[in-house]
Order: structure tokens, then sequence, then C-alpha cells
């Protein structure tokens, strides 16, 4: 007796050319046996209740979801470089002073305040990526509250409650304007460092 094969493994085996057959045909309402003609495999048993386009949305929402992870891992992965290249450049330079004597003293000084800033800017973009999370997380809780109560508009948010979504947009382009702020500090240490050494 063969069984069928749940709905998991099989959208696990669908190549990326059926899954973009699967979202068109959804967004265009075929029916159910027409998706399936069209990608190959049984997607869906005709004794659930998903609609194609409830299976589109669904592959929407995973594919946002895995690009807002990889979105969040780029961002933390900047800062925490952004932090390594100020901070190794403060302890090389620091390194540098403790081993030569043959340097220009002021613009070692002019190098080390540049990298000592980015690693201070570089840590306030943490905490100003902090808040603004703390901010979109709010909203986000606003917004699942007032959608359980049956209030708010098509997006969930009772009128009135912008502020939360809107600090936490001005925190996060306050973290990422700090960011640059720190990259711009390193570039501008290394050079004036390298003037000082040569």
């Amino acid at each position: 007796m063969m069984t069928e094969p749940n709905d998991d493994a099989i959208v696990s085996t669908l190549t990326v050319a059926q899954l973009r057959k699967l979202i068109e045909a959804a967004c265009n309402s075929i029916s159910a046996d027409e998706l399936q003609k069209m990608i190959g495999h049984k997607c869906c048993s005709t004794a659930t209740s998903e609609s194609p386009k409830n299976i589109a949305a669904e592959f929407r929402f995973n594919e946002v979801r895995d690009r807002l992870n990889f979105q969040l891992g780029l961002a933390q992965s900047t800062l925490r470089n952004l932090m390594l290249v100020n901070g190794g450049a403060l302890v090389a330079l620091l390194t540098f002073i403790g081993n030569s004597d043959s340097y220009d003293r002021t613009g070692i000084f002019k190098a080390s305040n540049c990298f000592s800033i980015g690693l201070g800017l570089v840590l306030t973009a943490y905490f100003a990526a902090f808040w603004s999370q703390l901010a979109h997380g709010k909203d986000a809780l606003e917004k699942a509250r007032n959608e359980l109560a049956g209030q708010g508009n098509a997006d969930g948010r009772a009128p009135g409650l912008e502020d939360s979504e809107i600090s936490g947009k001005h925190r996060q382009r306050l973290a990422t304007l700090l960011a640059v702020l720190s990259l711009v500090a390193f570039v501008a240490g290394s050079y004036l460092a390298m003037h000082a050494i040569t």
C-alpha cells in the first residue's frame, strides 16, 4: 500500500520555478486541480480548506520572514565588524607606540581619537538599534491587541497609535547614521595613522 507524502515533504521537493508558478497561479486564483497539474505535484489535498491564495500568502510570509532574518544578521555583523575594526585599530596603534620611537605624535593622537570616536559611535548605534526594536515591538503588540479586539484600520492600528512606529523608525535611522559615522571615523583614523607612521 502506497502512502501519499505529506504537504511539507512535497513543498520541500518543489523547485524554485515550481514555487514561482505556484505563487503566480495562486495570485490568479485558479482552481486547486489546475494548480496541481501546473506544478506536477499534489500540493494540497481536496479535503483541506486551504485555497491557492492562502498557500501563496504563506509562501510570501515565509520569504519575508527569511529575508528579515537575513537582514538582521547583516545588521548585527556590520555593527560587530565596525566595533572590531575601530577597537582593533586602536589596540594596534597603542602597540605601535610602545614599540617605535619614530612617529608623528600629533598624527597618532588624532588617529587614536578617530578610532575612539568610531568605537563610541558604534556602541551608541547598538543602543539606538535596541530602542528602535523596542518601539517596533510595542507597535506590533498594539496592532495585535487591536486586531484581537476588532478595532483599528486595515493594518490593525487604532487611530493615534502611530507614535511607536514613528519613534522606531527615527531610532532605526539614528542607528544607521551612527554606524555610517563610525565607518567614516575608521577611514579618517586610518588615513591619519598612515601619515603619522610614514
